[in-house]
């Protein structure tokens, strides 16, 4: 087993739930996770940098925002048919069909927080009081404490003990040759090696659209796997999304605002303010 693969298991027990018993089975035959080829590997944690991506995703229908597409025909049949009509500020219009993605690595903790902005349902079909949902989650992790939060208000979703071995990162090889041979069959082609904002990455491209994904972290255990990412799709610690652009302007569009190497984050820039109400920043 790959410590790719290895690495990985910790990721679909926290996101999967994956019962102790179906990890056994897992690593039954693989002489653990400590090793590749008879040889020990040594863990890089210590000396990676920590790592902060931020992106902005947009879900597209034929090219267009479709949460402000909809939002748009509908107050013109409510203004047309006269009913009661609030719209929305244009604040709020603006971030209509949208979300946020950000990922804070570090080697002590690890935190993944994604959010969407969606129109509200009025609950009164006799007006048109338009409003703005917010929702997303914020999990966070580190050696003594895993929690999960929900958006907005910031109630606990679920809590548990720490999990010093999702802490270990390892090096992955630079071209990711188990990645390239997964997408052998699968329609997926591996695309030009580009960059995004300074930051290297490799692209995917299948009948869903062209992805690129983060390829200069390769020491420090990012892969650029194939895969696109969907709006209800779970963020890995193990890799990151630079860029994505769906097929035909249809799909989710991922576009990084910000990427950053070495940031000094604390402990509470990562873990969000549990007062209801309010949100980390």
């Amino acid at each position: 087993m790959s410590m790719g693969h290895c690495r990985h298991i910790h990721s679909y027990r926290r996101h999967a739930g994956l019962s102790v018993s179906i990890l056994a089975v897992a690593l039954l035959g693989v002489g653990g996770c400590a090793a590749e080829d008879g040889e020990a590997m040594a863990a890089v944690s210590d000396d990676m940098p920590s790592v902060y991506a931020d992106a902005k995703v947009e879900t597209l229908a034929d090219g267009g925002n479709a949460g402000q597409a909809e939002y748009q025909a509908m107050l013109q049949a409510c203004q047309q048919a006269g009913v009661s009509t609030v719209p929305l500020s244009a604040d709020d219009s603006a971030l209509l069909g949208t979300g946020r993605l950000q990922w804070w690595i570090t080697p002590e903790r690890i935190a993944l927080r994604r959010e969407y902005w969606n129109l509200a349902s009025s609950g009164d079909i006799n007006q048109c009081h338009f409003s703005l949902e917010h929702s997303g989650v914020h999990e966070y992790i580190d050696a003594e404490r895993s929690v999960a939060y929900e958006l907005p208000g910031m109630a606990v979703a679920s809590e548990g003990p720490g999990d010093p071995d999702a802490l270990l990162r390892y090096a992955v090889e630079a071209v990711d040759a188990n990645a390239e041979a997964a997408a052998n069959g699968t329609g997926i082609e591996r695309g030009a090696r580009s960059e995004v904002q300074g930051q290297a990455c490799l692209q995917w491209k299948s009948a869903q659209g062209v992805v690129c994904k983060w390829s200069g972290g390769a020491e420090w255990g990012f892969d650029a796997s194939p895969g696109f990412f969907q709006v209800t799709d779970p963020l890995s610690e193990y890799e990151i999304i630079l860029s994505q652009e769906p097929a035909a302007g249809n799909g989710a569009r991922v576009t990084l605002t910000r990427f950053m190497l070495g940031e000094p984050w604390t402990k509470d820039a990562l873990l969000p303010s549990e007062v209801e109400g309010r949100e980390g920043s």
